[in-house]
């Protein structure tokens, strides 16, 4: 809801492994109409829950940052939103290249300038 009343163009997931699949789908989509070139991500932006079903944001996120260091591309920019605001969930999430850890509950006006100006 927030992404459609802002403006923006998004892709919904309702779990990680769902995540992982939509980034690599649109990866192909994009490679394959740019003839296989790659220099800009597939999204500009994931806003990745820490806490989904399936397969966890933690996990999803690094098998995005795998997918994109195998095939050499851009980096897509990562914000972690979530409701564990602990020093641990904030460290998993670095160490698996979140950019950005934001706590819930998330302030829209925050969220909305950091992806504006990103």
């Amino acid at each position: 809801m927030f992404m459609k009343k802002c403006g923006f163009t998004y892709e919904a997931a309702e779990n990680g492994q769902e995540a992982v699949d939509k980034y690599k789908e649109a990866y192909r989509k994009t490679s394959s109409a740019t003839g296989g070139s790659m220099t800009i991500p597939a999204f500009d932006f994931i806003l990745m829950d820490i806490s989904m079903p399936v397969m966890n944001g933690i996990e999803a996120t690094w098998k995005i940052r795998e997918f994109e260091q195998d095939l050499e591309l851009p980096r897509s920019y990562v914000i972690a939103l979530t409701g564990l605001a602990s020093a641990d969930a904030r460290r998993n999430a670095d160490s698996v290249g979140v950019d950005f850890f934001m706590p819930k509950p998330v302030r829209f006006a925050e969220l909305k300038k950091l992806l504006v100006n990103k």
